[in-house]
Formats: structure tokens, sequence, C-alpha cells
């Protein structure tokens, strides 16, 4: 991690959340997500009995914030109520099962719902 690169001992990641509510505003000119971006891929899905809204790259940088949170031995802290929080309990496999929901390019319709499927027992 390059803040510890820099010197520091313990990061704390505030914010990092990764997921959209319903009609969260994604720009400061109040467009929602559906509008906001070219082609919108939203994904959704229950973890952990909670409904998560993402977005291909979002769930990607999820998943990699969790692994290097897991790996940093301590050195790296995630606060908050986020989505990667929600990862770092999990395992290397649901970790790997969560990354292969993540389609391909491709042309997607606009917009689409996605289905992450029932990635973790309840």
């Amino acid at each position: 991690v390059a803040t510890q690169w820099l010197g520091c001992e313990l990061v704390d990641l505030y914010g990092a959340d990764c997921c959209l509510g319903e009609n969260d505003v994604a720009h400061a000119d109040g467009t929602v997500a559906e509008d906001a971006y070219i082609n919108p891929h939203i994904m959704q899905g229950d973890i952990n009995r909670r409904r998560f809204r993402t977005r291909p790259d979002m769930l990607q940088d999820a998943v990699t914030i969790a692994r290097m949170c897991q790996q940093s031995n301590g050195k790296l802290r995630l606060i908050g109520d986020t989505l990667p929080v929600i990862l770092l309990g999990k395992d290397e496999q649901f970790l790997n099962d969560v990354s292969r929901q993540i389609p391909a390019g491709g042309d997607i319709p606009r917009p689409t719902l996605v289905p992450l499927g029932a990635l973790c027992p309840a």
C-alpha cells in the first residue's frame, strides 16, 4: 500500500461503500446512476440478508479492497457499513465467486439489472 511506503503504520479507510442506493445521486447535478453512466450495468444481490446494488467496476473494487485489508495484517482498517466490510469476513472462495458474477464487456442494454444471485446463505 502506498501509504505504508510513505511511512504510515495504520490506515483507516472511510466511505468505501462500492454500492448504490435506490435513486442515489451520482453527480452534483442530481443525476442518478441509471442516467449518469453511459450504458450502466447495475447489479444487485443479497449478502448476509442485505440487498446491495452496484456496478461491475464497483463490485471488483469492493473485492479488491476487502482482499487488501485481509492481507494488511491489521494495518488497513475499513470504517463504516459498506460492501467491502461485508466482504471482509468472507473466505477466498466466496470472493472468487463474487468476482465471477462480474460479466465481461459487451453491448448491454441500458439500464440492465443483473442479479448477483444468492451468494451467501442467510
